[in-house]
């Protein structure tokens, strides 16, 4: 017989003081107030909602630990966000099972009570009644009294088993795995398993999972969560979410912590209190703040956690052996910590422990790193931070934060710091688009003091992300949020998903429009307006819809459905109906306004039914039916076998019927799917057809996907549905493309079963898909689909190809026009600009192209057949490379006639006969458009000037009716489509002026400087089209300007995604200190290149073209910033 006594004390003086649990100290085990009053800081009445299933009607609402111990025995997941007290809970269970099974065994032996570190009568803990009893319902003797067993899931190393040995072994049970797992058997233990959220790997989950069904008929246990998107519920059925706190609730602590200062804290709040303290941990922060920031509430949550953790910095009394050099670089070791751990093994994983001499390393190699004298004073340092600081010592000598929250802070503090050094394609991709990151993130965009840098953020979110970019537009400070809200309201989205994002966001500004929404919107959205309200939850959000409904409607109009149908003109008072717009949310009841008495007698209900006669017992007899039939004929033709079993399906024997229904039913065959498809098409029989359709639901192979997604055209619904169910068990990214073409359905359960299916499949290949459709016609399944998808994932969106900083896919073409065949029209400078480019692009420490994948075009080359075979080529290389970007460089004349046609002039151009020889818009446009990649960038420099300041006294080489002419915003127009980029080197009547050293166009010669950098972050390793647009547009005029004292205004039509044009510095990137720090070296690689290219191109031509040119439009194109 195990003593369990001295393991059921080790729990009590281990855990007597759980309400001490976030308690500011200084010397380990002394409160920082001598005089501060004992309170239980938790025990404020915590409660939890049982999440419905679907055969549920009502909701059910306990307390946390009557829920828990409720529902142990079937297992149990309790769901709550950081800080809401679960882990808390935890710790009282613990202790009320421990004191519970030492009372048993006092009554049973007449041994002593739970000793604990305070005598009986000072005890904050006391074992209420409705507790007691709530226990003694997981055992109904001492025999069978539950051990209870705390895991700290953050701890895992091995096994679930050895766990559980080393939390008995920590408190004096000294048990072998094998006892173990006899007690397990024998239903000795309930295991309270903390932290799901927090297993370090997917085979910590998997093994987790396997533990659970060994074990899950024998033993009571119950788990805790952040989320189910982070380690998943392990198919537990019962869950109960934690509740946040009441106003009630957050001001009888407020007014307890604080017995003098707490009215004036809540004064100061004035509305705030629930955006600052909804969870137990924020609101004692809060109040601990307010009294270090002398009676002031901090302007956000950011700011409290800054200023929390800064009393940790400075309020220690003198006696305390701590060095003001140790304590100064507290902060920073806290942040790299957090930053490492936070980082983890992978992009997914989170640390949330570590073993404390990998902590000593990490700290040690960090202040090497800052260049400090004695590195090494990182090890004592590390243990003053545990003694007196934020971070703790846990299981088997691992460091972790006293908080998962505080973890996070000082990840964000971190984060905040690493932003300038970080460019736009890192932070999307390596920090946004992870979920681990996205609560470090919020944190930091509230201690953001730049409006643009905050702005910017918010941008990369949204176009990450939808959800993700809604939630940071709220996180700002508040006077930016009218900007970063206005970016979610001015998204072509559809209107219901906007508002879905304005409720995400959460902010006061969000309001103004959904009530104009209520106002002058369909009657439609009227239920989601309204709950989008309530989401946000704030009181000026509540009093807004208040205001509304009293002021449109009266009571007898409003109805809720969902328990029935309730007027709102029975119900008390608005915290009741707000109450039940909640709850009809979370319920997916749906809420209607009827301004018609007659209305509410119309209520529909859905009936199926199958119209055709069948025997009552026709479905219930499967299991006594021989269903074999379809065996005994395996080698009969199936098509014959498929006709003679619709043909008993219509006997008047209804036995032979039977028959024929179950081996209809139970036809799996391959060789039968084609038989089987036909008869769909040609059976008239609604009864046999429906049959029929079902078997469809036994195509289990991928080899029959193509014909199941044939069968998404089929005009009745029913073969849709069937055909949507296949697909999803069978369940590979074969069949994603079939299922997101039924999302598109007219019909809503075929919407809605794949929307399931996809959800189940859970693979990043379907993200593009659902955001496709969710911009023509967004749906809320949808939007929980692609949550799904990515809480299996744990990233929003799967990384671009092109992210992977290769060239390998982009492709150029070249064009410069040079020597024509008549020599007015010749252009040399054009050479020296496309052959300079091919240099640059080439160069693997540069552009990084491949040089097969660029093609030439000058001088007799450049020919309107030769550029026509060409842009042929690059349609071959896009139709044969998905992941294709184009490049098309043109340099050469280009004049407009007096009808508008617009043309390019090749090299063996006829002045006298301009239509026939030269290359029309018409004719580019065309081959253009039969380019199929999905990103194409388009230079046309057609305008040249050659520099000379005597050109316009020149001899016009331009026929009569032409003029020299940039490309015209028509045309441009015409070239629009999704992933297509123009640029033209000039705009209206200006023209495009060479250097005056003559060695390559002002145009060519700033597009090279973009092309190392020069419009680039530091940190960023690819030349993106922003990049080159935001330098040519800045650089271009000015220094024409200077030059010859004239205008040249680039223009660009950019209404597309960026994309990435070339690597930057073969993809090493811009150095920290920016472009100024190589720009020397880029000017004298241009210098270079140039020297290179001039003595193999002939000076021909007189050089004296320089005519105005016609019109191209008046064009401003605000900056878009590096992406």
């Amino acid at each position: 017989m195990i003593n369990l006594n001295p393991y059921l004390q080790s729990i009590g003086n281990t855990y007597g003081e759980w309400w001490k649990c976030y308690t500011i100290t200084d010397v380990v085990g002394n409160l920082r107030h001598e005089k501060q009053k004992r309170l239980p800081l938790f025990d404020f009445g915590l409660m939890v909602e049982k999440v419905k299933q679907e055969q549920e009607e009502k909701t059910e609402r306990l307390t946390v630990l009557q829920g828990l111990i409720k529902y142990a025995n079937d297992h149990v997941l309790l769901i709550g966000r950081p800080g809401s007290g679960k882990s808390t809970a935890f710790l009282r269970l613990l202790l009320e099972s421990a004191q519970h099974h030492l009372e048993m065994n006092f009554q049973a032996n007449s041994e002593s009570c739970l000793k604990t570190t305070e005598s009986s009568t000072n005890s904050q803990f006391q074992l209420t009644s409705a507790m007691s009893q709530g226990i003694d319902s997981l055992a109904d003797s001492r025999e069978n009294a539950k051990i209870p067993i705390l895991i700290e899931l953050r701890f895992y190393k091995t096994s679930i088993i050895d766990l559980i040995r080393n939390f008995l072994k920590r408190h004096q049970l000294l048990l072998e795995n094998p006892e173990i797992e006899k007690l397990l058997f024998a239903g000795k233990f309930l295991l309270l398993f903390d932290g799901v959220n927090e297993l370090p790997s997917e085979a910590a989950r998997q093994n987790l999972q396997q533990f659970r069904q060994d074990y899950q008929q024998t033993t009571p246990m119950i788990f805790t969560t952040r989320d189910l998107g982070v380690g998943g519920d392990l198919k537990i059925e019962k869950k109960l979410q934690m509740q946040p706190l009441t106003e009630t609730q957050m001001r009888d602590f407020v007014c307890g912590y604080l017995p003098e200062q707490g009215e004036e804290l809540l004064k100061q709040l004035s509305g705030r209190l629930r955006e600052l303290g909804e969870t137990p941990l924020l609101l004692m922060m809060l109040c601990s703040v307010f009294v270090d920031n002398q009676n002031k509430v901090p302007s956000n949550l950011g700011s409290v956690f800054r200023r929390f953790t800064k009393i940790y910095d400075n309020k220690f009394k003198q006696d305390i052996p701590v060095t003001d050099e140790s304590r100064r670089w507290w902060q920073r070791l806290l942040q790299h910590l957090a930053w490492v751990m936070t980082h983890g093994e992978s992009k997914t994983e989170i640390l949330v422990a570590i073993p404390i001499q990998e902590a000593r390393d990490i700290l040690t190699e960090f202040l090497k790193e800052q260049d400090y004298h004695q590195p090494r004073n990182a090890e004592k340092w590390l243990d003053d931070l545990l003694k007196h600081h934020l971070i703790q010592l846990g299981a088997d000598n691992q460091i972790q934060f006293r908080h998962q929250l505080l973890q996070e802070y000082y990840a964000a503090e971190r984060l905040l710091e690493e932003i300038p050094k970080l460019s736009d394609d890192d932070l999307q991709w390596e920090y946004l688009n992870y979920l681990k990151w996205t609560e470090p993130v919020a944190l930091m965009m509230q201690l953001v003091d730049k409006q643009s840098q905050a702005v910017g953020l918010v941008k990369l979110a949204l176009e990450l992300d939808w959800q993700l970019g809604a939630r940071l537009a709220g996180e700002v400070r508040e006077e930016w949020q009218g900007e970063t809200v206005g970016l979610i309201t001015n998204l072509e989205l559809p209107l219901l998903l906007k508002i879905r994002l304005l409720e995400i966001s959460k902010s006061d500004i969000a309001i103004s429009s959904l009530i104009d929404m209520l106002q002058n919107e369909d009657e439609e959205f009227f239920e989601d307006v309204i709950l989008a309200l309530i989401g946000i939850g704030s009181n000026a959000a509540i009093n807004a819809l208040i205001e509304f409904l009293e002021y449109e409607y009266e009571f007898e109009d409003l109805f809720i459905c969902g328990y029935g149908l309730i007027s709102l003109e029975e119900i008390d008072s608005w915290d009741e109906i707000l109450d039940i717009f909640r709850a009809s949310k979370y319920d997916i009841a749906r809420v209607n306004y009827i301004c018609n008495e007659n209305s509410v007698n119309k209520k529909k209900k859905i009936v199926n039914k199958i119209t055709e006669s069948i025997d009552s017992n026709f479905l219930q007899e499967g299991n006594q039916i021989d269903s074999s039939f379809a065996d005994k004929h395996k080698k009969n033709n199936y098509e014959v076998l498929i006709h003679q079993i619709i043909s008993n399906l219509k006997h008047n024997d209804a036995d032979i019927r039977k028959k024929a229904f179950f081996s209809l039913k139970n036809i799996c065959s391959r060789e039968a799917i084609n038989p089987l498809t036909k008869a769909l098409y040609n059976e008239d029989n609604s009864l046999i057809f429906h049959l029929l359709s079902i078997c469809l639901r036994n195509i289990t192979s991928e080899k029959d996907i193509p014909l199941l997604i044939q069968l998404l055209e089929h005009k009745h619904f029913l073969v849709r549905l069937n055909a949507v169910c296949a697909l999803g068990r069978i369940g590979s990214d074969a069949t994603i493309p079939g299922l997101i073409i039924a999302l598109e359905d007219k019909y809503e359960g075929v919407r809605s079963d794949a929307a399931l299916a996809i959800g189940d499949i859970c693979s990043d290949a379907a993200i593009p898909g659902l955001i496709k459709v969710m911009k023509k016609k967004y749906t809320p399944n949808l939007i929980g689909t692609l949550e799904t998808i990515q809480q299996h994932l744990k990233y929003y969106k799967p990384i671009p190809k092109t992210m992977s900083k290769s060239t390998s896919h982009n492709y150029a073409l070249l064009i410069g026009v040079g020597e024509c065949e008549e020599t007015k029209l010749s252009l040399p400078v054009t050479v020296k600009d496309i052959q300079a480019l091919k240099s640059l692009l080439t160069d693997s420490n540069l552009c990084g192209y491949i040089d097969s994948n660029i093609r030439l075009l000058y001088n007799e080359t450049a020919t309107k057949e030769q550029i026509l075979e060409n842009l042929t080529w690059l349609k071959q290389q896009a139709e044969n490379d998905s992941e294709a970007t184009i490049l098309i460089y043109y340099s050469g004349h280009g004049l407009l006639d007096n009808s508008g046609d617009y043309y390019l002039i090749p090299h063996e151009t006829d002045r006298a006969d301009i239509p026939d020889t030269a290359l029309s818009a018409e004719t580019i446009n065309q081959a253009l458009q039969g380019i199929p990649a999905q990103k194409l960038l388009v230079i046309i420099d057609s305008c040249h000037a050659q520099g000379m300041a005597t050109s316009k006294d020149a001899k016009s080489p331009i026929p009569k009716g032409f003029t020299q002419a940039a490309l015209p915003k028509t045309i441009i127009d015409d070239l629009k489509g999704a992933g297509r980029v123009v640029f033209t080197s000039s705009t209206g009547t200006q023209l495009s002026w060479i250097r005056s050293d003559r060695t390559m166009s002002i145009y060519t010669y700033h597009f090279l400087e973009a092309l190392q950098g020069a419009g680039n972050q530091p940190g960023d390793k690819v030349v993106k089209v922003s990049n080159l647009m935001n330098y040519l547009s800045e650089t271009v005029p000015i220094t024409v300007q200077q030059e010859y004292n004239k205008k040249q205004t680039p223009f660009f039509d950019f209404a597309t995604e960026d994309f990435l044009v070339a690597l930057l510095r073969g993809g090493k990137g811009l150095p920290a200190e920016g472009y100024e720090s190589m720009k020397a070296e880029a000017e004298e690689k241009i210098r270079s290149i140039s020297n290179q290219v001039k003595d193999s191109v002939v000076n021909m031509g007189d050089g004296n073209i320089g005519l105005n040119i016609g019109t191209a439009g008046n064009i401003t194109i605000g900056d878009i910033s590096s992406k």
